[in-house]
Order: C-alpha cells, then structure tokens, then sequence
C-alpha cells in the first residue's frame, strides 16, 4: 500500500487587503510495472500447463488418438460387451474401450509423460476375473526405480461395474498399465478414459 501526496506552497495572494492563495491540478496519472517480487503486493502467479503432445501422449478414451498406434498384440478394442457375462466386460462405459483376454499379461505403455507441476492420472477399468491383477507403473526418468501409482491385488469378480480412479503425478517419466495373472481366455480386462486432469481445478488438462 502507498499513497500520492501533492503539496503546493510558498506562494501568498495580497491584493487590496484580501489574502488568500489558489493552485489547480489536472490529469494525474501514474504508470510502472508490477513488482511481483514484492510480498506485500497481492498476485496470482501465471501456472505452467501440460503440452499438447504430453496431452496427445497420455490421454486415451480408444475412440481417437495416439494411444491407439501403442496398442499391443494383445489389446482389441470394442464399442459393446465382449466375453461370457461372468468373466467378461458386461459393457461400455463411453464409446469404444480397450480390452484385453488371456491366459497372461498385458501391459499398455503410454509414453513419456513431461509435466510442469503436479497433475493427475484419471482412468476407468473393468475386470470380473479372479486373481487378475492391475498396476498403474511410473517409472521415473531420472531412477530405475518404479513407482506403483494404484495396484488391484485379485480384482473383485462381483463389481459388474467400472471402476474409475485419479492418482497424482509429482514427477516425469513413462506410465504403464499392467494387467496380469488372467488365468485363460474366458478372463477378461478393460480399461476407458484415461487422461490427465489439473487438481486445482479437477477438470481436463487436455482440453485444448
């Protein structure tokens, strides 16, 4: 905070017996730069955002995109139920889905994810198999290290549903979706809307 004082002095009117003085001021202005090192000036700082190919990269709903030329041998894609109903994927959760059957793994590697500042992880799976297990794996640039982000040991055969989750991603490296343990080919595993999201906002990063 700061305050304009204008003073005008030193000058007397003395006419006649009449005393007094006058001063007239126009058009004030004052013009400078923000000084947003200053702590006591309130500011918003301007936040970094995710590329549009980090974006390109990492977002798959299996409709369009990139993600779609990752896709191994092993995963197809369907816009309807696919397997016998007490394995199987019972349906979709929006549009077309990736899925995979076995007996084996399956990993989907999305690619390096480059990120300015903490963001998250948003996707949907859906598994009706006993003993299949699920990872999402970071694998940092700078370790050989990897970090498991969500893990679902012997995925509950009951849920008849999609399981959507977020996650925080804090650092940059390769994301991998890992499925494994399904026991044959009756086991059955999907995975919709993946897709990277701003947690200050919990809407879309990649809503361009």
């Amino acid at each position: 905070m700061f305050e304009i004082v204008i003073e005008a002095y030193g000058f007397t009117l003395d006419a006649f017996g009449v005393q007094g003085g006058a001063a007239a001021i126009d058009d004030i202005s004052y013009n400078t730069t923000a000084i947003y090192q200053c702590q006591m000036i309130p500011h918003i700082p301007t936040l970094q955002n995710v590329t549009k190919s980090v974006c390109n990269a990492m977002k798959c709903d299996f409709d369009t995109g990139d993600c779609l030329k990752k896709l191994g041998k092993k995963w197809e894609i369907s816009d309807e139920a696919v397997g016998p109903k007490p394995t199987g994927i019972l349906k979709p959760l929006e549009g077309e889905f990736g899925y995979v059957n076995g007996p084996g793994d399956a990993t989907l590697s999305l690619g390096k994810l480059q990120i300015p500042r903490t963001y998250g992880l948003q996707f949907c799976y859906f598994s009706e198999s006993i003993g299949t297990d699920f990872e999402v794996i970071l694998r940092p640039d700078d370790s050989k290290e990897k970090l498991v982000l969500y893990n679902v040991t012997s995925v509950d055969r009951f849920s008849q549903e999609w399981q959507c989750k977020r996650v925080f991603l804090s650092v940059n490296g390769t994301i991998d979706f890992s499925v494994r343990n399904l026991r044959n080919k009756f086991s059955y595993f999907g995975l919709d809307q993946i897709d990277l999201f701003d947690p200050l906002t919990s809407a879309s990063a990649c809503d361009f």
